[in-house]
């Protein structure tokens, strides 16, 4: 019997073994418009094209912990930094 694994949620584990929460982004591709859910209140996240060009540069709203952006057609990279160190996920915009 195989166990069903598709519901599991992986976290990155550091060198010191400490997890960091999961940055989430959804709909990832999309068509425009996304939200991003922060792994914690206190940080500051950019989004960067693939030619190193600042999209988005902000700090993260404390109490709610997302935000919803809406991108041109493209390819980025968001940067997320906070107490538990630095996160980077690919967006895709179709």
């Amino acid at each position: 019997m195989e166990e069903d694994i598709s519901q599991y949620q992986l976290n990155t584990k550091d060198f010191e073994g400490a997890v960091h929460p999961e940055l989430q982004i959804y709909p990832n591709p999309t068509t425009g418009e996304l939200t991003i859910l922060f792994p914690e209140g206190h940080g500051i996240f950019e989004i960067v094209d693939l030619n190193g060009g600042i999209m988005n540069e902000n700090a993260s709203v404390p109490e709610t912990k997302r935000t919803t952006l809406r991108l041109p057609q493209g390819m980025y990279l968001l940067r997320w930094q906070g107490v538990q160190g630095v996160l980077t996920k690919k967006i895709s915009v179709l």
